[in-house]
């Protein structure tokens, strides 16, 4: 005879297993609800794939779990967990922590972010990738050997390319008894929590960010206790949204260097925009091109063109390792030039904002097929290459050394004309010497020249003209051997365009009438 129990006997009995095994079924539920976390961030968010986290104390699970789900890598560029304090100055950066009150703080989360977010920029050669970058801090005080006096809490730090934050933060509730390890599981949810939440507000598919709400839902649900609240508030950084905003910062000098980067519009994502990022992070060996570009033509982004191809045979008759070249990265991108514009100028006023968002409205509107294939604009504040030089080179990896042991930091495209400048004792107050020695201390500091041609209009015989290609080499002469290997002439085959700025504007002038 089978006797039955009463329904209730279970119900019972599973009440009393749920009070005695409270803590471990709560852990368990956690540590589901990060796998789910990180299949939802792999599996529904294309539009999130460059991201560094950097962990000081607990929440290092998010690393371990995002990496041990497959697709990690379409995520996930780095994690760092930087336990010690002194591993959290190092990669924080002494300069970053004059206003960070302790290590378990919203500032530190925030200088953690920054700090992934320069490491995101670093490990992202393409420029308009850049757009994509995230860097994430988390730090936290969790369940230790000895009791703490003060709230068991985390502060997550989530911030974007153009540098805004968005700040998560948490007191546990220690009277829920976790173990350390299920605080850390929670503060591990967290910070998948914010990826997501980003994930959400970038996402274009309703049905997508509606699936992500449902997910990030039942996750804290499941994570949190009655009486806890994730907390989220959100910094803009300083007026860095749009063009117009990068240049104020030049013109009121708030900022001496800006990198914007080409990016999908938010309204067509067939066409482009200028995007102001937080951090002018150059990668190595970048080539950058001075000029005002009023306004930018046909002609610069062929000179573009023909000093990306000269620099891609340089690296490779250098035989340098692949790794260390921006011209391979890891993905084979091209080498990234950088179109650089000076607001201001030594002899004339400041480039009016409204020019230069015109200047640069004609980059963005330029077909992809004229545009050179991995690309950036700096605006910045630095006429003089005597100013450049030092400027750009803050932005640079630490240090690069070639294969023949010879330094090649910063590749500057210039025309004919400057360059004869450059060498020109008369602006060295018409001193060899002084020319010789403003040149070496240049080369010790990286500098290489790619030089363009042009053409010039000569008189012929019975007053006719003759169009001449001049590219300098006779003037290059005059150096010694040392300095001459500083500039690398670009002959008439690889480079020659008849076109000028002040002929397009004329043009355009005269087209106005």
């Amino acid at each position: 005879m089978i006797r039955r129990v009463p329904s209730s006997f279970f119900i019972i009995e599973l009440v009393l297993f749920l009070i005695l095994h409270a803590p471990e079924v709560h852990s368990a539920m956690s540590s589901i609800a990060g796998q789910k976390l990180s299949t939802t961030l792999i599996q529904k968010c294309s539009s999130l794939n460059r991201a560094c986290i950097a962990i000081a104390g607990g929440g290092g699970g998010a690393i371990s779990t995002l990496a041990a789900t497959p697709g990690a890598s379409s995520v996930l560029l780095e994690g760092l967990v930087a336990y010690d304090r002194r591993s959290f100055v190092e990669f924080v950066g002494s300069s970053n922590l004059s206003d960070v009150p302790g290590i378990c703080s919203r500032e530190a989360a925030i200088a953690l972010s920054n700090a992934a977010l320069r490491r995101s920029f670093h490990l992202t050669p393409d420029i308009g990738e850049r757009h994509k970058c995230i860097g994430v801090g988390c730090t936290s005080a969790l369940v230790s050997t000895r009791p703490k006096k003060g709230d068991h809490r985390c502060h997550v730090a989530l911030t974007t390319a153009d540098g805004c934050s968005n700040i998560y933060s948490i007191v546990l509730d220690k009277e829920a008894k976790r173990s350390r390890s299920d605080e850390d599981e929670v503060v591990s949810n967290i910070v998948l929590l914010a990826l997501l939440e980003e994930s959400k507000r970038v996402e274009g598919n309703d049905d997508i960010k509606s699936e992500i709400d449902d997910v990030m839902s039942e996750v804290r649900n499941a994570i949190l206790v009655d009486n806890e609240t994730i907390v989220s508030e959100n910094m803009p950084h300083r007026n860095m949204s749009s063009m117009e905003g990068a240049a104020d910062n030049i013109l009121n000098g708030n900022e001496r260097t800006i990198l914007l980067a080409p990016s999908p519009s938010p309204l067509d994502s067939s066409s482009q925009f200028l995007m102001p990022v937080s951090e002018a992070v150059l990668p190595v060996d970048p080539i950058i091109f001075p000029g005002s570009f009023n306004p930018p033509h046909v002609g610069h982004m062929q000179l573009a063109r023909a000093a990306i191809s000269v620099m891609k045979k340089k690296l490779l008759n250098e035989s340098k390792c692949i790794e260390n070249s921006s011209f391979n990265g890891g993905d084979e991108s091209s080498p990234a030039i950088f179109f650089e514009l000076s607001m201001t100028n030594p002899d004339k006023p400041p480039i009016p904002r409204e020019d230069v968002i015109k200047r640069l409205n004609g980059f963005s509107s330029m077909e992809n097929s004229i545009l050179p294939e991995n690309w950036g604009v700096l605006l910045t504040s630095a006429p003089l290459f005597a100013e450049k030089v030092p400027i750009l080179s803050d932005f640079l990896p630490l240090e690069r050394e070639s294969s023949r042991g010879t330094y090649r930091k910063l590749t500057f495209v210039i025309g004919t004309d400057t360059m004869v400048r450059i060498i020109d004792p008369k602006y060295y107050d018409l001193s060899i010497p002084n020319m010789l020695k403003a040149l070496e201390s240049m080369k010790r500091k990286g500098v290489h020249f790619i030089v363009g041609g042009r053409v010039e209009q000569k008189k012929g015989v019975n007053d006719g003209s003759t169009a001449a290609f001049v590219d300098g080499l006779s003037e290059l002469q005059s150096l010694p051997d040392d300095l001459q290997g500083m500039f690398t002439i670009l002959s008439e085959d690889e480079f020659r365009v008849d076109i000028s700025s002040s002929e397009i504007r004329a043009a355009a002038a005269k087209h106005s009438v």
